[in-house]
């Protein structure tokens, strides 16, 4: 607005405009250079309730001058379904179109963190932002990515059974060994099974008939996501040679 007083400029919704006093502008001074002043207001996230008149209300002692504007918002993506979990954005710099993009299911800070990994995807340390962000890329449903393996964060293994809960197993050849292991934590631990150093076994039950070369050592490991290991010795297992037959009568 230019006036040779400086105007007082209010720029609102038609119908919340409200129109000063003027005698507020009375005890100013009058000059006689013409000036200009400026105003302008910023709708952030327009959207159908912005719709409407607008109005630019200039006013100095003298009186008030308005202009009314009408604005329009067009939604670009009105009926637009966009596959999985993307959203629509329209162009609206060119007036016209729209494309599907993805969502940012975490701050990419939080996209690589190491404690938090889905079970199927330990060794990639795959999280469960990255695995939403994959299926949504791809046009898949997260859940459809997500039922693969479960997400959370890294517990390490915990082995149930107490140390040396067997103690010294004596067994004969051809006997049955029977040893148990249990463990909790996420994602779900493996069991291996050694005796001494050697692996002789997967999961929480190890049974076989033994022979002379099955004494030694039995302990119980449990590891998850190739890192993280604990174990316990379970029983020292003795095998003796199967007394001969007696002799016939």
């Amino acid at each position: 607005a230019r006036a040779s007083m400086t105007p007082q400029i209010t720029l609102t919704r038609k119908e919340q405009i409200s129109r000063p006093n003027l005698e507020y502008f009375n005890g100013l001074s009058s000059g006689q250079v013409s000036q200009t002043t400026i105003n302008s207001i910023t709708i952030n996230n327009v959207d159908e309730s912005n719709e409407g008149w607008y109005t630019c209300l200039a006013c100095n002692r003298y009186g008030c001058a308005e202009q009314d504007a009408y604005l329009t918002v067009l939604d670009l993506c009105k009926g637009v379904t966009c596959p999985g979990d993307k959203y629509c954005v329209g162009n609206y710099a060119a007036g016209h179109g729209h494309t599907c993009e993805c969502p940012s299911f975490c701050d990419r800070a939080d996209m690589f963190v190491s404690d938090w990994v889905c079970s199927n995807y330990c060794e990639e340390q795959f999280n469960e932002c990255m695995m939403k962000d994959d299926a949504c890329r791809n046009d898949k449903f997260g859940i459809e990515v997500l039922n693969k393996g479960r997400c959370g964060k890294i517990e390490h293994p915990v082995i149930l059974e107490e140390e040396h809960t067997y103690g010294v197993l004596e067994l004969t050849e051809d006997n049955e060994l029977f040893l148990e292991c249990n463990a909790e934590g996420f994602p779900e631990p493996e069991i291996v099974w050694y005796r001494d150093d050697e692996i002789v076994g997967y999961g929480n039950y190890l049974i076989k008939s033994v022979s002379l070369a099955d004494s030694g050592e039995y302990t119980c490991e449990a590891v998850n996501c190739m890192t993280n290991k604990v174990s316990k010795v379970l029983a020292a297992v003795i095998v003796e040679k199967k007394p001969p037959p007696p002799p016939a009568q």
